[in-house]
């Protein structure tokens, strides 16, 4: 029967509730979970009480280090056929540059 309404209307009872009411409906079935998760930011959400930033002048006691790995050349001996591999894998790679 619910099924069978318009998306507007499901909506409509949806905003009724408030966000305890919706998780216990969302545990019902897949429908109404992939529902509410695809109106989430119309639906009620949970009330944020507080942000809480304690423990920040800890860190300054024990500064942090970067750790630089370096690259070194182990000169590996490779057959031909891991050779043609290796080479063959790399043309088929598609490379991606994000700026």
């Amino acid at each position: 029967m619910f099924y069978s309404l318009p998306t507007e209307t499901k909506l409509d009872i949806f905003k009724c509730l408030n966000y305890n009411q919706l998780c216990s409906v969302k545990q019902t079935n897949l429908y109404f979970r992939d529902f509410i998760n695809n109106f989430d930011g119309e639906l009620a959400r949970e009330k944020l009480h507080c942000i809480s930033f304690g423990y920040i002048n800890q860190f300054k006691e024990y500064p942090q280090t970067l750790i630089k790995p370096k690259a070194k050349n182990f000169d590996f001996l490779l057959n031909e056929e891991l050779e043609k591999k290796f080479k063959n894998g790399l043309e088929k790679t598609n490379y991606f540059v994000f700026a």
